[in-house]
Formats: C-alpha cells, structure tokens, sequence
C-alpha cells in the first residue's frame, strides 16, 4: 500500500506549474505556454488516486517533444498518457505510440502532430513509486527536433553524440548547441560519458591529464575525435608510466566503433 499524504485535499486550480498540490505533488489540470519546461508528478514517491493534467500549447507552435529523465510507476496501474490535440480543449486527441506508459524503462521520446499536447498522469488506489520527470520543447516549422541540428542547409540531421545513460536537452539549432545533452538523473558527466563516479576533491589530476615524474600534472596525448579518456589520476603514489597508461586510456564515444589501421593510430568512426 503507498504512503498517505498527511493533507487529505489539495487545492485544484489552473496554475502555471506542474506542482499545484499542497506537499509539492502535481493535481488537477495545468496549461503551459512556454516553448520549453518541465512536467513531474510531484516531490518524492507520488500519492494514491492521483489526477494530474498538462495542456501545452506555446503559441505558434507546429509540434510538441515530450522527453522522459526519469521513470518508474506501478506497471499497467499508474499511467501517464500522451496525446496530440485539435485545440486547448482537446475534444479530439489521438494517443502518441506508446501511449499510455507505465513501468520502470524509460519511455523514448514522443512528438505531437499538431501544436498541442495534452499529457495526463493517473494513479490508482495503491502500491506507488518515486514517478517520473519529463522536459517539452515545442517547435516551429523553423525548427528542428530534439536530437536533431540544422547545418548550413535547411535539412535536420541527426546528433551522434549522445552518451549512454543521457538524454538531448535542446531544441534542434546549429550544430554543437542542437546536439547539447545532460545525464539522467543520478548521474554525472565526466565530459564525455555519464557515470556514477562522483568527482573526488582528492583527485590528484584533473581529467585528461596524468601524473608526470616531476609529479605534476600533465596533459595527456591527443586522442582520436569522437571519443573520451575513461578515468582520472586519483593517487600521487602512481609511477608516472602507470599514471599515463591508466588516466589516458580511452574509448569511443557511443555509436562509434574502433577502427585499426596499418602503421596508424587508431580511430573512432
């Protein structure tokens, strides 16, 4: 059985925020306007028999991108249902594919077909878990979508930088800031990748660097693009060859594979 909130009501209105309940958990209905934001079931674990609606629709919008952070509801119970809409009533919707979602994966991204999403979280009588956290960029016809970026045509192509374990944070743009991403939550950048490993204000060398003799710190060899150092040099007691062996070993970044070639450093491609 989920935790009872102590309040037993909370105050249902038409707010510009996705947390209108008493205790910080969503209720009722909400309109946004912005062209981008953020949308959670609320602070913490959700509630029982909970309602929570988000109409967005920022004017002149052509399309709505939903991207889940985080996700985690009672399977086939608790469900968060996505729509596009006809209009802020959203008297005729159609269900976006996948749609409702529930469970612990992380839905992939959707995209409405008009410039109106409406998007509706439900839970039932018991058993809840921690919810989840999404963010909505709306587009225009000048815009590409999230993962995508405009180059020096008018085409949106895909971004490849993406790392394991994140998502896209921006709408389409000019390459770099169109592909711009950050880590799901719980976890860090460590430039390139995202992982659990916190950095340490102990840690001797700063990433990409190694302990030289001299025991400084020292910047690594280059290494090939579209890829990233793995560790860093946390002790001052590592030789200077095991320091660089360790702290510039390298991988490729995700969907790139290693090449070798004959009397050639290798690459990522």
């Amino acid at each position: 059985m989920g935790r009872v909130h102590p309040l037993l009501a909370c105050v249902a209105a038409l707010l510009v925020s996705s947390r209108v309940c008493a205790g910080g958990y969503c209720q009722g209905k909400v309109l946004r306007t912005n062209m981008t934001g953020t949308i959670s079931d609320g602070d913490g674990p959700y509630l029982n028999n909970q309602n929570c609606e988000w109409v967005i629709a920022p004017p002149g919008a052509d399309s709505v991108t939903l991207v889940f952070l985080s996700f985690s509801t009672e399977a086939s119970y608790d469900l968060v249902s996505v729509y596009s809409c006809n209009s802020l009533l959203c008297d005729t919707m159609l269900p976006l594919d996948g749609s409702p979602f529930s469970g612990f994966s992380i839905p992939s991204p959707v995209s409405s077909l008009t410039g109106i999403m409406r998007v509706r979280f439900v839970s039932d009588y018991s058993t809840t878990f921690a919810g989840f956290d999404a963010v909505y960029h709306a587009h225009t016809n000048s815009s590409c979508p999230v993962g995508t970026y405009r180059d020096n045509t008018t085409s949106c192509k895909p971004c490849s930088n993406l790392p394991d374990l994140a998502s896209f944070t921006s709408d389409g743009g000019d390459a770099p800031a169109g592909c711009s991403w950050s880590c799901l939550p719980g976890y860090v950048s460590t430039g390139q990748r995202c992982t659990t490993w916190q950095p340490s204000p102990t840690a001797y060398c700063d990433l990409g660097q190694y302990l030289a003799a001299n025991s400084t710190c020292v910047p690594c060899p280059a290494k090939p693009a579209n890829s990233y150092f793995n560790a860093i040099t946390t002790t001052s007691s590592a030789t200077s060859a095991a320091s660089a062996s360790s702290a510039c070993a390298w991988s490729c970044a995700a969907g790139y594979s290693l090449v070798y070639a004959v009397n050639a450093t290798p690459t990522c491609q």
